[in-house]
């Protein structure tokens, strides 16, 4: 139970009723008299060091102790005033009250349900003190004294929606499921409200009791025909019956209502599209339901990305895009939906539009790390490598010891620094690479095949360089033995080190995992088999190889 306590509350209880404190005024020394219009006129730090120095002078004075807790910025401070307060006057009910809220915002919970228990065996009729206790209970978890407690209260002011809610609620969390609603039933018998019968509803739901659990969803919208939750509820229950003209009949009040809360619509959103065939089956009338949901909060944060993205994921880029362009003219400084606009431009291979999208939203947003590398591969796809090169290096220059980032961009560099002719530069940021994550595969892979480039033919003797490269790349299929791209790669540096029947193993197997697929691996096969006089099978793999585009031959 956390409470702040408003000091104007405090002050007009002091004022008009006058159970604060005891001799507000009259029989007051002048500092107390001063202090409190010091209080009354607002003036707080001038007023707490005048009854600070009341106490000092007068440490009997119980008002001034009350006065100082109220005004004390240390909440452990001004629970010891608040307690002095109780030592002195222990029959003053706002002194004892307040020290219950000041156990509460310390999170002594404990202490606050023996303070509240005191209070109200004092004042037994005072119903509110029962709330407190209920909630006190509840954030101690004891959800049996709580559930004591609201039966306490519904003796005294008698049934309420409200406390039939919270019973069943706490008798839920004790494992009374069965009780919490026969209680519940008997509780509707008296007092039939829309809310009471969606909760039955819900309880029938799931004993799989689909058509009670309707008639108990009609009952309440026949008695509030706008109340939302019934029609959701009902919808639910028709798509497990496999009613699917029901549930999309039910599902329309609900996607359409604008009161009810974005996180449920996404909630829901994301339960339906969780089952593709479903979504493939019956795209017409989702398309209707997501339709729904964004024209009644068009340009909700959270809504129009989870819309954007069923757009995307049933192939409407352009309807994506759109959902989000509309969000981001409403809100212009929000930096996810920036990103994530862009990242569907990534994932469309729009490379201009990536590089235009992510320099605006870079000029609001500096230093943004994913928006860097994106525009970076972006530069890189339509062969503007220096700019891409800059990207990196910006990205490693914003945190130099963020070591997954400069990993990243130190693989990236390595590459373009080779495709732009710089071997010496691609070499050094690959070191550094392999210096942040010694065996990671990516850098190690093209490292030991950009070595192997500097050898048209093979050798008679491995130097130090191919020796490297061999064991660089025996690392990454050690790694990931089915990789293809590595398979390849270790193959034709044995090859170029003279180990052909070796390397044809490995060959061969590169073709079962995806080799066949890749035109310069199949002329690689085919090399090694020329070397080991397979001319004839050499010639079907440079067939295979031509067909797909291969034209080094």
């Amino acid at each position: 139970m956390k409470k702040t306590i408003s000091k104007l509350f405090v002050t007009i209880l002091i004022a008009l009723c006058g159970l604060c404190v005891s001799n507000v005024s009259y029989g007051q020394s002048k500092e107390y008299i001063e202090a409190l219009n010091l209080y009354y006129k607002g003036q707080a730090q001038n007023a707490y060091a005048m009854f600070q120095k009341v106490i000092e002078n007068e440490p009997e004075n119980d008002a001034a102790y009350f006065y100082c807790a109220m005004l004390s910025r240390n909440p452990e401070r001004a629970q010891s005033f608040l307690k002095k307060a109780v030592e002195l006057d222990p029959n003053n009910f706002w002194y004892q009250y307040y020290l219950v809220i000041s156990y509460g915002s310390s999170q002594d919970f404990d202490m606050a349900a023996m303070q509240i228990e005191k209070l109200i065996d004092q004042n037994p009729k005072r119903t509110s003190l029962y709330y407190d206790a209920v909630n006190i209970y509840l954030n101690k978890n004891d959800a049996a004294k709580a559930l004591e407690t609201l039966d306490i209260i519904e003796g005294k002011s008698g049934k309420s929606e409200t406390l039939a809610i919270t019973k069943v609620r706490l008798m839920h969390n004790l494992g009374q499921i069965d009780e919490a609603y026969k209680y519940l039933e008997e509780f509707y018998k008296e007092y039939q409200t829309p809310n009471i019968a969606c909760l039955l509803g819900d309880y029938y739901a799931s004993k799989y009791q689909g058509q009670r659990a309707l008639e108990l969803y009609d009952q309440a919208i026949a008695m509030d025909d706008s109340f939302t939750e019934a029609y959701l509820s009902k919808a639910m229950v028709h798509r497990a019956l496999g009613q699917y003209d029901l549930f999309f009949e039910n599902m329309k009040p609900f996607s359409q209502d604008r009161d009810i809360p974005v996180e449920a619509k996404v909630s829901v959103l994301d339960d339906v599209l969780s089952n593709p065939m479903f979504v493939q089956t019956f795209k017409p009338q989702v398309d209707t339901i997501i339709l729904d949901m964004y024209e009644s909060a068009p340009t909700d944060t959270l809504l129009c990305p989870a819309v954007a993205g069923y757009y995307y994921q049933t192939g409407r880029v352009d309807e994506a895009l759109g959902v989000f362009r509309k969000c981001m003219e409403v809100h212009p400084d929000n930096a996810e939906m920036a990103l994530t606009y862009t990242l569907i431009l990534y994932y469309a291979e729009d490379w201009m539009e990536v590089i235009n999208n992510a320099t605006i939203a870079l000029h609001k947003f500096p230093g943004n790390v994913e928006l860097l590398q994106m525009r970076g591969i972006a530069f890189w796809n339509i062969e503007e490598y220096q700019s891409s090169i800059e990207d990196y290096n910006s990205i490693i220059a914003l945190n130099p010891k963020d070591s997954a980032n400069t990993l990243t961009a130190y693989s990236a560099l390595g590459d373009l620094y080779y495709t732009v002719g710089n071997t010496k530069k691609s070499y050094d940021c690959y070191k550094k690479a392999l210096k942040i994550n010694p065996n990671y595969a990516p850098v190690l892979n093209n490292y030991a095949y950009y070595i192997s480039e500097g050898y048209p033919k093979p050798v008679k003797k491995a130097n130090k360089e191919l020796k490297e490269a061999l064991r660089m790349s025996r690392i990454t299929i050690e790694q990931e033995p089915d990789n293809p791209t590595y398979l390849d790669t270790y193959a034709w540096l044995l090859h170029l080190t003279g180990q052909d029947i070796e390397a044809k193993a490995l060959f061969k197997h590169a073709m079962i995992y995806g080799g066949k697929e890749s035109a310069e691996v199949l002329n690689h096969y085919a090399d090694v088999l020329d070397a080991l006089g397979e001319h004839d099978l050499a010639k079907v793999q440079r067939t295979m190889a031509r067909n797909l585009g291969f034209d080094e031959l």
